[in-house]
């Protein structure tokens, strides 16, 4: 038997938190996506998207979502990141050279 443990208007943070669910070893499923998907207005009328998990895994989705809630997941920040340096060389030139546009530019205008 499936329990609805939480109820979401947009189908994205459905998935969201049920693909956190299910990395952590516990099935979810979700009830009545694809309609919510087909017309996101009668949403509303189904109650919304409903993620529902097992009965005996009613307890473990309680720590699961506290820490979805908490940010526990969350990616670092890009302004933390450090972007002076160059992901591949290291190098600190901020200018990239990108010549394969302006080579197929030139190709097209020399055999037009």
């Amino acid at each position: 038997m499936l329990i609805t443990i939480e109820r979401y208007p947009n189908p994205v943070e459905a998935h969201i938190v049920k693909g956190r669910l299910e990395a952590e070893g516990v099935p979810a499923y979700l009830q009545p996506e694809h309609h919510v998907w087909a017309k996101w207005t009668i949403s509303l009328a189904l109650g919304y998207v409903r993620v529902q998990v097992r009965r005996k895994d009613v307890e473990a989705r309680y720590a699961i979502t506290a820490k979805l809630q908490a940010g526990e997941y969350a990616l670092a920040d890009e302004e933390a990141l450090d972007t002076s340096r160059c992901p591949k060389c290291g190098c600190t030139n901020k200018e990239r050279a990108n010549w394969s546009w302006k080579l197929a530019f030139r190709a097209i205008m020399f055999f037009h």
